[in-house]
């Protein structure tokens, strides 16, 4: 039963190409019996890269879902092949293997069918530009002869008629310095000579009379040369009667000959000197983009042209049949917003597509699970705190123009309803809640987030909103539930709302603090009585971060060796994952009087003052100073893992300068491993993304951090180049005896095991988990069970000194 649900959840996508006909669908839908029985003799078929039913499916799939102008041929070439497999038995590998070949040998004529069509694009292409150029070319040649002058009316209708357009073709097929091109342009500057008022008298009167005639017949030779003379046989006629003065040359004033090119779009001045430029110019004809298209569809498409003079580059389907174009401009403004990526390779095989979807829906239903309170299925408080801390990381050029808003409502004298009509009503009531949060929500803000951060109080986080419509949004949910009665089995009852609004901007403080105010003005609330809504307010603590004093602080330890590197092994679960000792490096801090004390809070303002690019810097340089000045104990080393802040990832100058450090010691480079945690990365995506990508080219590797409690976390991973993702530590901590948490975690690890990245389990704090992790087979662990951290500059000497705080950057 197992088997042929997984069977029928394989062929499911099919439902979902329209561009399939009811034939194909049919003929493709026969296959799930033969794939059945394949899995019942050979359970891991699906796992086995080298299987011939594997490549079977998934060229068949390739030849359906190809773009095709009809597929009358192709429905009986399916219908027969499909008709052979059903009849094969699996346990025959040479009538597979001779099928299989069969197959191979359709998708490579299809694939040269693809060539030959992007060929014929870049031809058709070149040829429209290299004319496009060629035409620019004679009007700028005819400009300097006509611009900024009195020209003869005729002369100008006879090059409307037929004269450019035979330069153009001249130049086109004989070249600009020929002698005929010259020929035609000396015709243009002899005719202007001679049809100017100067042309009347004196010597040019005397040429013009006696060469005129020839230079007509010279005119109408080449012009019936060039095509049809009969339509412009009026121009001849009335240039015939200008040059034998029988009708007097009319002029008008050309201060530039021919059309103005169109102004050049340019790139908005903030992309000018940015990373995008960079990637724009350096794509190559056969790169892979993923592209979001105006539709809303995202397509993955490969370049097959790009004109350098015109700066537009013209991309094409897999298949060969869509094309989309985009100015140079224009494409810069899509990799910068995210609606373009480059990619590697193009279409994932159809097996594998099958094989995400599943995967990805057993993950998102665990993930759900994991991070949703059972009971109103709103999302945990450190679940909730994580999109709250996503928005205040959003790059600020990227959203719009309002700020965002935490919403948090608490229900008055909840445990007065919970003692008189029991928990049961309480929990039916705080369904409700729930409930009503999302449904308004959902249908006002689809990209909002409600949370349950405690007993009986909801948060509610939405982008974009200013604070007066916030308010608009908040007085209505109050009033519905002021006005609504409540029955619980024969017994009627009231309940009332306190709200509170707290205000989000990029220059927040963390998440908790947030909450925390919110939570405090709801207090206030309350002590009025409740059944209000009060706006918070920021509130300072001098004590606290957020103070100036911070900003000093950052500079000071940077500069006088207070702020210093602690390394924490991380440490292989089995044999064969083992490359060498692995670290990630924390910071460790001293006060200004010397005491150890937790880096949590200056982490904390550096990011909220704009110094963690700055702290990632020292930090770099300080890890490649150590790796230069301690080669054996390198030597042992397989990575040493640096801890990047989101700022960093879209701080352009931040990545040019790690580049040219990187450049500088590539002996170093692929000892690196760089972490992000996914809040960060997913709030920069493409700019995360990107830097990965470029990085990587000088062989550093990349972690990704606190991974798990994203609902698109799947999503992302297919996005971002990371060799190693790092299990959230909330799942981890209490996985030996909290299922659903263990359940969580062997979910992402087979995940990511399927698409070949490793896992590090973070938290590690007794040996049960320890063993846990190995049973599930995760490769790598870390945490206090193992070893706390030490300092940097300690290792190699044998010695250990005592751990401080082992907060992460």
């Amino acid at each position: 039963m197992e088997k042929a649900n997984l069977v029928d959840r394989l062929f499911a996508p099919l439902k979902t190409h329209e561009e399939l006909s009811g034939s194909l669908r049919h003929q493709l839908q026969q296959l799930r019996l033969p794939v059945f029985e394949t899995l019942i003799e050979t359970p891991d078929f699906l796992n086995a890269d080298d299987h011939p039913a594997r490549d079977i499916i998934n060229n068949l799939m390739h030849i359906c879902l190809a773009e095709r102008a009809s597929s009358k041929k192709l429905e009986a070439t399916v219908a027969d092949i499909v008709k052979e497999l059903t009849q094969i038995e699996s346990s025959n590998p040479d009538l597979l293997e001779s099928l299989g070949q069969r197959l191979r040998r359709l998708v490579e004529r299809q694939d040269q069918s693809f060539i030959r069509n992007s060929e014929r694009l870049a031809k058709t292409l070149e040829g429209k530009e290299h004319l496009r150029r060629t035409r620019k070319d004679a009007r700028q040649r005819l400009n300097a002869l006509l611009g900024g002058k009195q020209v003869p009316k005729i002369l100008i209708r006879l090059l409307q008629a037929g004269w450019e357009q035979l330069i153009v073709l001249t130049i086109l097929r004989e070249g600009p310095e020929s002698r005929h091109c010259e020929e035609l342009f000396d015709v243009v500057a002899q005719l202007h000579a001679w049809l100017s008022p100067a042309g009347t008298s004196g010597e040019l009167a005397f040429e013009r009379e006696l060469e005129s005639s020839v230079m007509l017949q010279f005119i109408e030779r080449e012009l019936k040369m060039a095509g049809d003379v009969s339509r412009i046989r009026p121009v001849i006629d009335e240039l015939s009667g200008t040059l034998q003065g029988q009708v007097e040359a009319d002029t008008l004033w050309v201060e530039e000959y021919g059309e103005a090119d169109e102004a050049p779009v340019t790139i908005p001045p903030e992309l000018e000197d940015s990373r995008w430029v960079s990637r724009a110019k350096g794509i190559s004809v056969g790169d892979w983009v993923e592209i979001w298209l105006d539709s809303g569809e995202t397509r993955r498409m490969r370049l097959v042209w790009g004109g350098e003079d015109s700066l537009r580059f013209v991309f094409l389907s897999p298949k060969g049949m869509t094309e989309v174009s985009y100015g140079f401009p224009e494409f810069v403004q899509k990799l910068a917003g995210g609606e373009a990526w480059l990619v590697e390779g193009g279409d994932i095989p159809f097996l594998d597509q099958s094989l995400f979807s599943i995967v990805e829906d057993v993950y998102r239903k665990l993930n759900f699970q994991a991070t949703h309170d059972a009971l109103t299925g709103c999302m945990h408080r450190h679940d909730f705190e994580k999109q709250v801390s996503r928005l205040i990381n959003t790059p600020p050029s990227f959203t719009k123009d309002g700020s965002g808003a935490l919403i948090v409502l608490d229900i008055d004298e909840f445990s007065v309803i919970n003692a008189s009509y029991g928990s049961e009503a309480g929990d039916t009531l705080l369904r409700h809640v729930a409930g009503k949060l999302r449904d308004e929500c959902q249908s006002r803000f689809p990209e909002s987030h409600v949370g349950r951060i405690s007993g009986n109080e909801f948060a509610v986080l939405i982008n974009d909103i200013s604070t007066e419509d916030c308010l608009d949004f908040a007085e209505p949910i109050r009033r519905n539930f002021e006005q609504q009665v409540f029955q619980h089995g024969p017994e009627e009852y009231q309940a009332t709302v306190s709200i509170s609004i707290r205000p989000v901007t990029g220059a927040a403080n963390s998440p908790g603090d947030l909450l925390n105010q919110a939570s405090l003005s709801l207090k206030a609330a309350k002590k009025q009585g409740g059944n209000r809504i009060e706006l918070a307010r920021e509130t300072r603590d001098p004590s606290q971060i957020g103070t100036p004093q911070w900003v000093t602080e950052i500079d000071r330890t940077i500069r006088d060796g207070s702020l210093y590197l602690r390394a924490q092994p991380i440490v292989p679960l089995g044999p064969e994952t083992g490359e060498g000792k692995m670290y990630e490096l924390l910071l460790g801090l001293r006060d200004s009087s010397g005491k150890e004390i937790s880096p949590q809070g200056y982490i904390e303002a550096a990011e909220q003052f704009h110094r963690s690019t700055r702290v990632d810097l020292w930090v770099v340089s300080e890890v490649m100073a150590w790796m230069r000045s301690n080669p054996e104990t390198l030597d042992d080393i397989a990575t040493l893992n640096v801890n990047l802040s989101g700022s960093s990832l879209s701080d352009d100058s931040f990545m040019l300068g790690l580049e040219s450090n990187l450049r500088a010691n590539p002996e170093l480079a692929h000892k690196l491993c760089f972490e992000v945690t996914e809040t960060s990365a997913v709030a920069n995506l493409h700019f995360a993304s990107d830097f990965m990508r470029e990085m990587k080219r000088l062989s550093c590797r990349f972690a990704l951090d606190d991974f798990g409690t994203g609902l698109s976390s799947y999503a992302y991973l297919q996005k971002l180049p990371v060799d190693f993702v790092k299990i959230d530590g909330i799942f981890v901590r209490d996985m030996a005896t909290n299922l659903t948490n263990y359940a969580m975690v062997r979910s992402i690890n087979e995940l990511c095991h399927f698409l070949d990245l490793q896992t590090i389990a973070e938290y590690v704090e007794d040996m049960e988990i320890m063993d846990t992790l190995k049973e599930i087979q995760v490769d790598y662990a870390q945490g206090f069970a193992i070893a706390k951290p030490r300092r940097l500059d300690s290792l190699g000497t044998g010695k250990s000194d005592t751990p401080v705080y082992a907060y992460k950057k």
